[in-house]
């Protein structure tokens, strides 16, 4: 398994191609709020005016003491977020590729993905309660739903017969169907557990951290595919 930030590190390597980015570290642990960041060496070319990136972080450079090695910076820059950094993480100034705007990238190929265009998709197995009365019922936890793929009713342990008479029913109101996706019944079902299967969206990497296969669902296979995506 892979993390998006495994897939930007793959796509860096290819697009800086062994140019050698000025580097430094973090002396000391940085919360969200600091202001002022201490770094291990000699600053070099971290001066007035640069634009430095830890980790997904972009900051903005405002005044340098050479003498103690800190910087003066506004966090948060060119609409990244800021967030606590620990000490001896890495820190690049003016960075050719910065890491957010290439998770960016990564993000829209994974919603490529499951375009009209492309129709990759995961599938999502889910048990629903059923009165056996309702003609529609909400889809619990129904984000990102393509489509339905198959809806079986339980009869017995080892007998699923399948639904055919029902369909997928969408942007409904919040207040009466949770997810705004309901399961419409054309035809009289027998209260019990139903299995649902769906055709859902993948999800987008909420940080580096985010592993592709059980946070966004995406394949290994398709790994590939998201760093192309990355490199254009």
């Amino acid at each position: 398994m892979s993390t998006a930030g495994a897939v930007l590190t793959r796509a860096s390597r290819q697009l800086l191609s062994g140019t050698v980015e000025e580097r430094n570290k973090l002396a000391t642990t940085v919360t969200s709020s600091d202001t002022s960041i201490v770094l291990s060496y000699d600053l070099g070319g971290f001066r007035e005016g640069s634009v430095i990136e830890i980790e997904s972080e972009l900051m903005y450079i405002w005044e340098s003491a050479t003498a103690t090695k800190t910087l003066t910076v506004q966090r948060g820059y060119d609409g990244t977020t800021a967030v606590a950094h620990t000490a001896g993480v890495l820190a690049t100034v003016n960075p050719r590729f910065p890491r957010q705007q290439m998770l960016d990238a990564l993000n829209s190929d994974i919603d490529d993905l499951s375009s009209t265009v492309n129709g990759l998709f995961r599938v999502v197995a889910q048990d629903i309660n059923y009165n056996g009365s309702d003609r529609q019922i909400n889809i619990t936890s129904g984000s990102g739903i393509i489509d339905l793929l198959d809806v079986r009713l339980r009869y017995l342990a080892d007998d699923y017969p399948m639904i055919r008479k029902v369909r997928l029913q969408r942007n409904l109101p919040t207040a009466d169907f949770a997810s705004g996706f309901a399961i419409v019944f054309d035809e009289p079902v027998m209260a019990g557990t139903l299995r649902v299967v769906t055709k859902r969206e993948f999800t987008r990497a909420s940080s580096e951290s985010s592993d592709l296969q059980t946070a966004c669902f995406v394949p290994q296979s398709c790994e590939d595919i998201l760093e192309m995506g990355v490199l254009r």
